[in-house]
C-alpha cells in the first residue's frame, strides 16, 4: 500500500470561502473518482494557538493506492487526474513546487514508456 500526502495552498487572492467552496465541492469529488483510489481523507489544518511554527497550507489530502503502478494509473494516465490537475491549478499555488518526489519519479516511467512504446 501507498500513501501520498499533499499540503495545499490556495492561490493569493482566492477568499478562504472561495478555496474551501472549490475543495469540497469540486476538487473532493473529482479526486474521489481516480482510478485504483483505495481511500481518500480530505483534511482541514490545524493552527495551534501559541505555536510559533503555524503551517503555510490550507488543506491535506490523503491518498492510498495498491502500489506503484496503481500511483501511474491514478496520477498520470487518467483522464479524471489530467482535468483534475488543470482545475488545480487554477485555485492553488504552483503545484510543480508540490509534486511529490514519488510523482516525479512515476512520471520518468512513464515518459520512458511513451518513448519506448
Amino acid at each position: 500500500m501507498i500513501k501520498l500526502v499533499y499540503c495545499i495552498t490556495k492561490k493569493p487572492g482566492l477568499t478562504d470561502e472561495q478555496f474551501f467552496h472549490y475543495w469540497e465541492r469540486v476538487h473532493g469529488p473529482m479526486a474521489a473518482r481516480l482510478p485504483h483510489l483505495r481511500r481518500l481523507v480530505q483534511s482541514p489544518r490545524l493552527t495551534v494557538p501559541g505555536d510559533k511554527f503555524q503551517p503555510d497550507y490550507e488543506r491535506m489530502a490523503a491518498l492510498w493506492v495498491d502500489d506503484a503502478l496503481a500511483v501511474l494509473a491514478a496520477l498520470n494516465i487518467a483522464d479524471e487526474y489530467q482535468i483534475l490537475k488543470r482545475k488545480y491549478e487554477g485555485v492553488t499555488k504552483d503545484m510543480t513546487q508540490r509534486t511529490s518526489s514519488l510523482e516525479n519519479a512515476l512520471d520518468e516511467v512513464l515518459q520512458e514508456a511513451r518513448l519506448a512504446g
